[in-house]
């Protein structure tokens, strides 16, 4: 069974390498990794285009849909991805299965195995539909 890190770390090696690559898996230049929505008419809810660096990457799509796919862009996923690989820094395996980075105020509780960290709980549980998800990592 996989532990807990190393999950995640698997999770988020996919996460950044979806993240910068295209449709055709070819790299993404950084310059094209801010996408944006921009309407195609005055009315914005008749729909529009991700447009990224100048160049119109989804056209002529609903505004629900653009808007979506501008929101969440390859930027964003690998900004996520850094965000979540400082917070698993800061909850780490001590050297004997404790969590580093919980206990460390008077107000939580240290957990004694890094699986049980509250923290790296809630970042797994966002891949709950992943195959190799534990249950018992599950947020209570």
């Amino acid at each position: 069974m996989t532990d807990i890190v190393d999950f995640l770390r698997s999770r988020l090696d996919e996460d950044e390498l979806f993240a910068a690559r295209g449709p055709g898996g070819q790299p993404i230049q950084p310059a094209d990794l801010v996408w944006t929505y921009e309407p195609d008419t005055a009315d914005a809810r008749d729909g529009g285009s991700v447009v990224a660096r100048g160049h119109r990457i989804l056209i002529d799509s609903p505004m629900v849909i653009a808007a979506h796919v501008a929101r969440w862009d390859p930027a964003r996923a690998l900004a996520e991805v850094e965000a979540k690989r400082r917070l698993m820094a800061e909850h780490r395996d001590d050297g004997d299965g404790h969590c580093q980075g919980c206990g460390m105020n008077a107000y939580e509780e240290m957990c004694r195995n890094i699986d049980n960290c509250p923290v790296l709980a809630a970042l797994a549980s966002v891949y709950a539909h992943h195959p190799e998800y534990d249950e018992t990592w599950r947020p209570a």
